[in-house]
């Protein structure tokens, strides 16, 4: 079971597909889980990544958020 913060991030927003760290066999099915993804289903992957980018990785909303636990 793959556990750790990148694991839980791409599970959790559903931006893509996991597979275990060397081990070739994990990540060729992984590669053809995507290969026999809907295109739809792989948009949706691009839509879902940049949502958490513009949320959560936007430079100004994290010098807010770290000027407002500084300061406050």
């Amino acid at each position: 079971v793959m556990k750790g913060e990148v694991t839980d991030l791409v599970i959790n927003n559903k931006i893509g597909f996991v597979a275990q760290p060397n081990d070739i066999n994990d990540i060729k099915l992984g590669f053809e889980k995507f290969l026999n993804t809907p295109k739809q289903e792989l948009k949706s992957f691009g839509i879902n990544m940049k949502s958490l980018l513009s949320n959560e990785f936007d430079r100004n909303k994290i010098i807010e958020q770290m000027t407002e636990e500084i300061f406050m």
